[in-house]
């Protein structure tokens, strides 16, 4: 599998659902009202996550306490899909937060848009998530692949402290933190949380490939297929393009956005199913353009979008709970950049 080693540096983004049963009775105890205030563990204000009508960008820009963040968000391209409709969940390093960063080091991840939209990211995860919901959870995914611990009774998440809880907005909640998140710290063998509830984390809409992400790797002078051939884990991937006669196409100008089956996610199909498939040209040309797509999708766009169509016109569907999955294939590293576009790492062959 490819791998991308990438130094997080800061942002505690941090996004995920909440229960719509549990927001619809939020709205009947408030009756209406549009504020609703509570005191936090240390006499601060905090908004009830279901009140308020400004989106999570102007939200941040109100509390005059995120100009940093706000200016990181804007840099890594990230405010448009912070103010669609989400839900979102966000743990947001304050300025002070930002300041225990040395300006130099600060500066130079600013001026970085792609290193920067990775940690950003690495604190993104989709949906609503209360205090209350979190509470007895271990990991989330993040919007980038990652996931980041959470120990609500202690007010951590991703190892900082979480300073206010549930700051609402209208496509989702705030919990600021005390630091800037550095680190995916939970393992492969950490539990993942899902959502309190999937279906009140639906993606938003299909829009037009422009730029989810992380930091490019070394590989991005070759080219798709070279790329995937160089990382050593795509071997029946490989075969199969060729078998297809897709080769030349995925070595052509692109972009190309490839969802790509490791030789461990073809190991699931049985062997003799898989023989017949890869002596079926024209059965698997369809099954391998289900795997791409046409322009460069990064991680950040990812979470923005509900659908994408193929490079022959099928359509999958993109969900985000409890991870990002193409029609349930599970992308478990994302963001590898090519010359002529980008792969993301799935678990599993999509299915139609």
């Amino acid at each position: 599998m490819l791998k991308i080693n990438i130094t997080l540096l800061a942002t505690g983004l941090i996004l995920t659902a909440c229960g719509k049963d549990e927001q619809n009775d939020k709205a009947s105890a408030t009756k209406g009202d549009t504020s609703s205030e509570s005191k936090d563990e240390d006499g601060g204000t905090s908004m009830s996550a279901t009140a308020a009508a400004k989106d999570l960008v102007d939200t941040a820009k109100g509390a005059g306490t995120f100009g940093t963040l706000l200016t990181a968000v804007g840099a890594a391209e990230l405010e448009s899909t912070l103010r669609g409709a989400g839900p979102f969940t966000v743990f947001a390093p304050d300025d002070a937060a930002f300041a225990k960063i040395p300006k130099a080091d600060l500066k130079a991840l600013i001026a970085d848009k792609k290193a920067l939209k990775d940690v950003l990211l690495l604190h993104v995860v989709a949906g609503r998530f209360t205090a209350a919901d979190l509470k007895g959870k271990t990991c989330v995914d993040t919007a980038g692949g990652q996931r980041i611990s959470v120990a609500v009774a202690s007010g951590k998440a991703g190892g900082s402290n979480i300073k206010k809880a549930d700051i609402g907005a209208k496509n989702g909640v705030i919990h600021v933190v005390d630091a800037v998140i550095t680190k995916a710290d939970c393992t492969e063998d950490d539990e993942a949380t899902p959502p309190a509830d999937a279906e009140a984390a639906p993606p938003a809409t299909t829009s037009p490939p422009t730029a989810p992400a992380a930091a490019a790797p070394a590989t991005a002078g070759k080219d798709i297929v070279d790329t995937a051939v160089g990382a050593g884990t795509f071997k029946t991937l490989a075969k199969a393009l060729t078998a297809a006669d897709l080769v030349s196409t995925l070595k052509g100008g692109g972009p190309f956005t490839v969802f790509a089956p490791t030789d461990a996610a073809f190991a699931k199909i049985p062997a003799a199913a898989l023989q017949a498939l890869l002596a079926d040209k024209a059965a698997l040309k369809k099954v391998l353009l289900r795997h791409v797509v046409a322009g460069r999708y990064e991680a950040a766009h990812l979470i923005s979008v509900s659908s994408l169509k193929t490079a022959d016109g099928q359509t999958i569907d993109l969900t985000l709970s409890p991870s990002v999955a193409v029609n349930g294939s599970k992308v478990i590293t994302a963001d590898i950049a090519a010359s002529n576009g980008i792969i993301h790492v799935v678990d599993t062959v999509i299915p139609e």
